[in-house]
């Protein structure tokens, strides 16, 4: 006799979303029992492990500004608002699905700029201002950073160049941010202005008073335009305008002046006694010199005393407050006294020499009269002052040509009475 037995297999299977067996459809996890009769006619029952993977779905929701496009999602490079799906493989090798619902929000604009913006040096420069609807957010850089709400003020202390970055920000997006070029030239110097005080009839060379190699050079004289000076000899307001090739530019002003003229005084030609002293005057000036100095006892004033023993030339020189001089001369005859010397004839004609006649006074202390009478015996002139002589002229009248006696009577230094008497002649 043949004892048969019944079949019992076990299986276990792993499938995603659904798994079929022995003609019955299974979406479902769990153990699976199938019932049928073997091949020998016995009951048998088969056993199914079966494990179900449901596959994957994932949803992300996510709005960004149209400045951060490109948006790259799973290899995805996505431009625009929209819902996109990819498939993927899932850690338990099932087809999974993710889903981007993408929305784009409309960046603003980049401002509107103006650059580059060019300054000069030293000068005050004004805060930057763009164009734009919403508020500005700046930058030091031109990506990353941090922001900053102020408005900057470009400093122009150091030339070069510098740059700013802005954008704008409508409370969601902010826009691209867009390079502001600073340029601050170099300013040119001039230095300080000036004050040149001309002697008269002297002059300045303006060429060397200001550096301006490589500079664009304007001058105005009394504020209109004017030729670059060169020699000037005339006073006033002087301006120079120099300017680079960038339209930096600096300004300095000279003011000239000229001195009065300044005349020198010596005084009059004088005749002294040998070896005595004589007080001299000068004028022309706010500071005197008198040459040679040995003559004098101080040649460094006006008024000094000059003692001589023979014929001398001294010269004066004056100057003023700011240097200026002129000099004059004066001689001095040295003749023996006490004495009167007389000249014998005197030339009245107009012509600038030997135009008067008078006593030679050395070592006189006082002239007690100085008398002309011509040949009929007629006073003609008289004068107790010894520097005054005769100029050929009585009652208005030019005297004749001829023979005039003098009588002189005076009292030299010593106290002592002198009495002359002689004969002139007036020659025209």
């Amino acid at each position: 006799m043949t004892i048969n037995y019944g079949t019992h297999n076990a299986f276990t299977q792993t499938q995603c979303e659904s798994y079929t067996w022995n003609g019955t459809t299974y979406t479902s996890s769990g153990n699976y029992l199938y019932n049928y009769t073997n091949a020998s006619g016995c009951a048998s029952t088969d056993t199914l492990h079966l494990t179900i993977n449901i596959p994957a779905t994932s949803l992300t929701q996510i709005s960004i500004c149209s400045s951060q496009l490109p948006y790259v999602w799973n290899a995805l490079s996505i431009t625009t608002s929209g819902i996109y799906n990819i498939h993927l493989t899932s850690s338990t090798s099932c087809d999974s699905i993710a889903t981007l619902d993408l929305n784009v929000i409309q960046s603003p604009a980049a401002p509107v700029v103006n650059s580059p913006i060019n300054y000069c040096q030293f000068l005050n420069a004004s805060p930057l201002s763009p164009t734009a609807n919403y508020p500005l957010i700046w930058y030091n850089q031109p990506i990353g950073g941090t922001g900053f709400s102020t408005t900057p003020i470009p400093s122009t202390t150091i030339f070069g160049i510098q740059h700013y970055y802005v954008s704008q920000y409508n409370g969601i997006c902010e826009s691209p941010r867009v390079n502001i070029t600073i340029r601050v030239s170099l300013k040119p110097n001039l230095g300080i202005d000036k004050s040149i005080s001309l002697c008269y009839n002297d002059s300045v060379n303006f060429a060397g008073l200001f550096n301006t190699t490589d500079l664009l050079v304007g001058w105005t004289y009394a504020g209109n335009p004017i030729a670059t000076p060169g020699i000037v000899y005339t006073p006033g307001a002087y301006q120079i305008i120099a300017s680079t090739g960038a339209g930096c530019s600096d300004t300095a002003n000279v003011q000239v002046a000229v001195q009065p003229e300044i005349i020198a005084n010596a005084g009059v030609d004088q005749i002294i006694e040998s070896n005595q002293t004589i007080t001299l005057q000068g004028a022309g000036g706010i500071n005197f010199q008198w040459s040679p100095a040995g003559l004098f006892n101080n040649p460094g004033i006006s008024n000094p005393t000059v003692q001589a023993n023979q014929d001398t030339i001294v010269v004066l020189t004056v100057t003023d407050n700011v240097g200026c001089k002129d000099t004059d001369t004066l001689k001095i005859k040295v003749l023996d006294g006490p004495e009167i010397y007389m000249p014998n004839a005197f030339t009245p004609d107009g012509d600038g020499r030997n135009e008067t006649i008078k006593p030679i006074c050395v070592g006189i202390a006082q002239l007690e009269y100085f008398k002309i009478f011509d040949r009929f015996g007629k006073q003609v002139f008289e004068s107790n002052t010894i520097s005054k002589g005769w100029d050929g002229i009585y009652k208005n009248a030019k005297q004749p040509m001829g023979n005039y006696v003098y009588i002189i009577k005076a009292t030299n230094r010593l106290g002592k009475s002198i009495f002359m008497k002689g004969n002139i002649v007036l020659i025209r």
